[in-house]
């Protein structure tokens, strides 16, 4: 065999099988392998052979991208019967999805004696040139083999076997654990002694072990006892097969190969057809399952602790570089000064009830979810529930007594997810974080917020149209009400605007002092406004990939994403504007920092300058309250009855990439145009 120097040799085999000859060689270079497997078959050469090659070629197909198998077989392929051994290789071989592409004659007395499978097609027909020393012919093909990709190191992690814990077994090893912590006066000591007696039961039920991390793909909901029987018939038809290797028994098997193929797709219709109408009449699920029709396979990248440091890094960076961008922000020359009247208060919240047993149960099964720094998932938790209640409640409730929130507590586990599938994973830009919060901070966060709701409630601090963290108050409720105010003006003719506002990084940039004198005019004082100085304040953050866990960064502002109580804050941050958008006759809508605007116009005032005015107010606020508006991702609707509306409408320099009103845009995934005809 001849092959160039650039290539890599080695041989997988040579063997003389029944008189025939085989060479089995592999071919590589850093990127790429090819594996050939040359036969020379001499004229009369028993069955039993092409037997042997075909389960050869099965076992090779099953390890190697790149397979091809050639030589001089000496079949007269041209005119081969039906059930000759060159039919039923041929056959067997396209089973495998190897593909011959030799045609024409490659002997001197015109027979086809020289043939060429191979796994990957040919990228343009074979060339058959005659050989002036010999009475075969050469036969010329290229094919572009693939790119082998880089084997990753290999990946560890700790694992525990979870469904070895139950209630029974759990009871009896938390009592073996040591007695509960009560009498600590220090919240974090007494936080740290309840984790410690879960972990010491924990390790007893199911200790750590270290396990590789094995790149394999999971179960498909859809495969089903109908396809484990036809899979069992398929192998069952391919063992006869290998056994009698005659013409009926190959039938059989491509038969059942063909069968069982079609039914695979038929159940995995049948499967997501049934979803999609079961989800139906809920939004949620509807997305869920799309998302997962139109998910895209892909092996998760490696990472370790130094790109969780890179990680760390760079989201750091990125908050203090917008905060910088904010401040830098001109104010632009606005004539709008409304001067909005302050909340009048009938209830002051002083503090946070304590939690009860019977409270904690609930709250327990509410939360779906913990951070990986918690010692044991939520479901362990809520076993645990009835010997750790005690010791839980003393420990939750001495926080909202001394407004003092356990360091553990504050810190989030964040976890780079790719924005798209397929992305450059060196490019960090395109990862979003997600903060993920232990199991017991929201627990005690649910029990704040639902005090929290009902003082503002209690109050009226909260107009109908602020959402995000409210019963009954969905994304459904805000688009509904955004498009019936829509439509009544346009049916008095009076035209309007939507502003549709994209704020980047909203949650991230609240400044707390701000906040914190918000929440004080709306009546939070005492060891409650102690208690949620306590909440933001010294918060940290870890990057977490796997095993690998950066190190501690401070978020000097902000409030936690993932958390329960980080809506309703936000909220009452944008009070303010909300209230002078209300005094300049304009209406608002927020779900969590999703805003909306609607601005009136009036005849008495340009259009253009109602809103241009409206705008430049808005980011100006913004500007001085620590939020950025994005104006990639900020759009305008003109929504009139006019022919063309708003021809005149332009926007001056100082509003930089601000956008013209726009024909139609897309508002929690309804698009509305400027007709409201909300057609597709």
């Amino acid at each position: 065999m001849l092959y160039k120097n650039s290539l890599k040799a080695g041989t997988l085999l040579a063997e003389s099988i029944e008189g025939a000859e085989v060479l089995g060689v592999k071919l590589h270079s850093p990127s790429r392998c090819i594996i050939a497997i040359v036969v020379y078959r001499p004229p009369k050469t028993p069955p039993k052979f092409v037997k042997w090659l075909v389960e050869l070629a099965h076992d090779l197909c099953s390890h190697y991208q790149c397979l091809n198998i050639l030589g001089d077989f000496n079949f007269h392929w041209e005119a081969s019967p039906k059930e000759s051994p060159a039919t039923l290789l041929d056959e067997a071989l396209t089973a495998l999805r190897l593909s011959q592409s030799v045609t024409g004659p490659t002997h001197a007395k015109g027979h086809t004696l020289d043939l060429v499978w191979t796994s990957l097609p040919l990228t343009s027909p074979p060339i058959i040139h005659p050989c002036a020393w010999s009475d075969h012919s050469i036969i010329y093909g290229t094919f572009q083999p693939p790119k082998l990709g880089l084997q990753p190191p290999p990946r560890w992690r700790v694992i525990r076997s979870w469904n070895k814990i139950s209630a029974v077994n759990l009871a009896p090893a938390l009592r073996l654990s040591g007695p509960p912590d009560y009498s600590s006066g220090d919240i974090n000591a007494k936080n740290y002694a309840l984790t410690k007696r879960i972990i010491k039961a924990i390790d007893s039920l199911a200790p750590a072990r270290r396990e590789r991390i094995k790149d394999k793909g999971k179960g498909v909901p859809w495969y089903n006892d109908k396809l484990r029987t036809l899979k069992q018939q398929l192998r069952q038809g391919e063992r006869a097969w290998r056994k009698a290797y005659d013409p009926p028994t190959l039938s059989h098997y491509l038969e059942t190969f063909s069968a069982y193929k079609h039914a695979i797709q038929t159940e995995k219709a049948a499967y997501y057809e049934n979803k999609i109408v079961s989800a139906s009449n809920t939004q949620k699920e509807t997305f869920k399952v799309l998302k997962e029709l139109r998910q895209v396979k892909e092996q998760k990248p490696a990472f370790n602790k130094e790109d969780c440091e890179k990680f760390q890094t760079f989201f750091t960076s990125k908050m203090a570089d917008l905060l910088i961008t904010i401040e830098n922000t001109p104010k632009l020359t606005c004539s709008l000064s409304p001067v909005p009247i302050g909340p009048s208060l009938e209830l002051s919240l002083t503090s946070f009830p304590p939690l009860t047993h019977e409270a904690l149960g609930p709250l327990f099964g509410c939360v779906k979810s913990g951070s990986p720094a918690d010692p044991c998932p939520p479901r362990i938790y809520k076993l645990a529930l009835p010997e750790i209640e005690g010791e839980t409640l003393s420990l939750l409730n001495m926080s909202l007594e001394t407004g003092v929130v356990p360091s553990a507590f504050k810190e989030a586990r964040v976890i780079p997810l790719l924005k798209k599938p397929g992305a450059d994973t060196k490019n960090l830009k395109i990862f979003r974080p997600i903060s993920q919060l232990p199991f017991l901070a929201k627990v005690l966060e649910q029990h704040v917020l639902s005090s929290l709701a009902h003082h503002l409630e209690a109050n009226d601090l909260l107009q109908f149209n602020q959402a995000g963290f409210r019963p009954h108050h969905s994304t459904e409720l805000v688009m509904l009400a955004v498009l019936d105010d829509l439509r009544l003006r346009a049916d008095s003719k009076d035209p309007c605007a939507l502003i549709l506002l994209d704020l980047s990084a909203a949650f991230d940039t609240v400044n707390h002092e701000l906040l914190l004198s918000r929440m004080s005019d709306f009546g939070v004082q005492g060891i409650a406004m102690t208690w949620l100085t306590s909440f933001l304040k010294d918060r940290s953050q870890r990057v977490q990939l796997g095993e690998a866990v950066s190190r501690s960064g401070t978020l000097p502002c902000g409030v936690p994403q993932g958390s329960a109580l980080s809506p309703l804050l936000f909220i009452t941050y944008l009070q303010p504007l909300i209230a002078a958008l209300n005094e300049l006759e304009c209406q608002i809508y927020n779900y969590a920092d999703d805003t909306q605007i609607i601005i009136r116009i009036h005849n008495s005032l340009p259009a253009h300058q109602k809103v241009q005015n409206i705008l430049k107010f808005t980011i100006n606020w913004m500007s001085a309250n620590y939020l950025k508006i994005n104006p990639d991702k900020t759009e305008v609707l003109a929504v009139t009855n006019d022919a063309n509306p708003w021809n005149c409408l332009f926007w001056p320099p100082e509003l930089g990439k601000y956008p013209e009103p726009a024909t139609a845009v897309k508002s929690l995934g309804i698009k509305i145009d400027s007709k409201l005809t909300l057609a597709p």
